[in-house]
């Protein structure tokens, strides 16, 4: 990429261009090869022990080495008016030597000689650095023991927008608490599982228990609370609304409700308890 991106700002086309390419590594040659090709350059890959290097060097209109080996070009092999792009470098005691040496007197014969990518690729990394990070899926921080509690007067105050929702204690632990009902069994799973995804995005979890009831359907009793805190905190509203949300959209805000049937109301009264017309004397 930061090859492509200096032949860009020079104003360099590589369509019907040859290109030479030195170096045939995964990481560099290779890519950069596929990449040349798809925007039009007819483009040979060799490696620096290529027979007929030269030769292939004073054809090539752009000439790219990534090999790492100093001087793998000569300043000789380059025809007038080529690209030359220099990748490759190579370590000594006392300096950093290119594969395309510079020449010693006078001026190059290249119409431009670029004598390293190595700035322009360092800035390519952080930038793909920080565009990954905006668009990563990063955890949110989860409650500690340093997370503020919520007051009691603050909860009664955060339950009025959430209906259906309760505050109970339990060992001790203040903590919300709802009852979900659902049709079926399957729909109980299958709100458990998107409830999964998304405690595990917010990094906040509901402690879940299921009470099936045959043909009324099923029952998914949820309460939360902060374990790092034992208390009611700010993260238990988020996931109880949270919740709320996922419920409703997978359900609809009608919610399932379970049939009334009629013979659920039926009684026998007594005749002894049914008053008499005309009614005696008391």
């Amino acid at each position: 990429d930061g090859v492509l991106r200096v032949l860009g700002h020079y104003g360099v086309g590589v369509a019907g261009r040859r290109v030479l390419v030195i170096g045939r590594s995964w990481l560099v040659g290779r890519p950069l090869a596929q990449q040349l090709m798809s925007r039009g350059a007819t483009v040979t890959v060799v490696g620096s022990d290529a027979e007929g290097l030269d030769r292939l060097c004073g054809d090539a209109d752009v000439v790219i080495s990534a090999v790492g080996r100093p001087g793998v070009v000569g300043v000789d092999c380059v025809k007038p008016g080529a690209v030359v792009v220099n990748v490759g470098t190579t370590f000594t005691d006392d300096d950093l030597l290119p594969d395309i040496m510079p020449e010693a007197e006078g001026p190059h014969p290249a119409s431009l000689l670029v004598h390293s990518v190595g700035p322009m690729s360092v800035a390519l990394l952080m930038r793909n650095v920080a565009a990954n990070a905006r668009t990563a899926d990063v955890a949110r921080a989860e409650a500690t023991a340093d997370t503020c509690a919520l007051p009691e007067s603050a909860i009664k105050k955060r339950l009025q927008s959430l209906p259906c929702w309760s505050l109970v204690d339990r060992c001790g632990h203040s903590r919300l608490q709802r009852a979900f009902w659902m049709p079926t069994f399957a729909c109980v799973v299958d709100f458990i599982s998107e409830a999964a995804v998304l405690a595990d995005h917010m990094n906040h979890h509901p402690n879940l228990q299921v009470t099936h009831q045959c043909t009324d359907g099923a029952v998914l009793d949820v309460d939360i609370f902060t374990f790092a805190t034992s208390s009611v905190t700010s993260f238990d509203f988020e996931l109880a609304a949270a919740l709320t949300r996922l419920y409703q959209d997978m359900f609809g805000a009608g919610i399932f409700a379970p049939d009334v049937r009629m013979s659920d109301f039926n009684y026998t009264l007594p005749d002894e308890l049914i008053a008499q017309y005309p009614a005696s004397p008391r």
